[in-house]
């Protein structure tokens, strides 16, 4: 299920008090593959999401890397819970987490994700839904399944979404679904620095 315009995002994230952060992300036609990198920190984070044809994600692989340790984890879905494996230096853990209904993941708040979100709301004709989420924190790569929700402005191409009761941000997608700026009451900013778009088959 194709959702979003295939090819490859750049995305900037501005915080206050905060370095500047780069997300490159990859939409193919069966997975997402991303990349986060922080240089103040030397913080890395590459992930690969694979979808099933609903477009749920059912397999996640994720490494993070950081100049003081490194951590990666794989998330499987099996029925109405995500099971994972973590991995790090002080050793190995397991995690059950409830799905939502529509399995739906949030990864270290990357910008891509959001997008997919929202593309897959709008893909059902719904202007406004209310589900849960496997919301993945960005150091220990642990989820917790978190009810979020959103809903469309008239203009259908700018969203309300609430990540956290009272945590609400400002989504604005292009015509073709592309999500170009993300704001959130915090002071953080994403901002879509450029998309190459898929080359096509000859």
């Amino acid at each position: 299920m194709i959702l979003l315009p295939l090819g490859t995002y750049r995305y900037e994230t501005r915080r206050p008090d905060a370095a500047t952060l780069i997300e490159e992300a990859t939409v193919l036609a069966d997975r997402i593959r991303a990349v986060t990198r922080e240089s103040a920190a030397q913080a890395v984070h590459r992930v690969d999401a694979a979808f099933d044809p609903s477009g749920s994600v059912h397999r996640l692989e994720i490494t993070y890397t950081s100049s003081l340790f490194k951590r990666d984890a794989v998330y499987r879905a099996d029925d109405e819970v995500f099971r994972a494996t973590i991995r790090s230096l002080a050793g190995q853990s397991d995690l059950v987490v409830k799905r939502g209904r529509f399995g739906e993941v949030e990864v270290a708040e990357m910008a891509i994700f959001r997008a997919w979100l929202i593309a897959r709301v709008r893909a059902r004709g719904q202007m406004r839904w209310t589900g849960r989420v496997a919301v993945i924190e960005a150091h220990s790569l642990v989820a917790a399944s978190i009810k979020q929700s959103c809903r469309a402005e008239a203009d259908g191409r700018r969203w309300l979404h609430e990540k956290r009761m009272g945590e609400a941000e400002e989504l604005v997608f292009d015509a073709d679904g592309r999500l170009v700026t993300r704001r959130d009451r915090r002071g953080r900013e994403d901002r879509l620095l450029s998309f190459t778009p898929a080359s096509m088959p000859a």
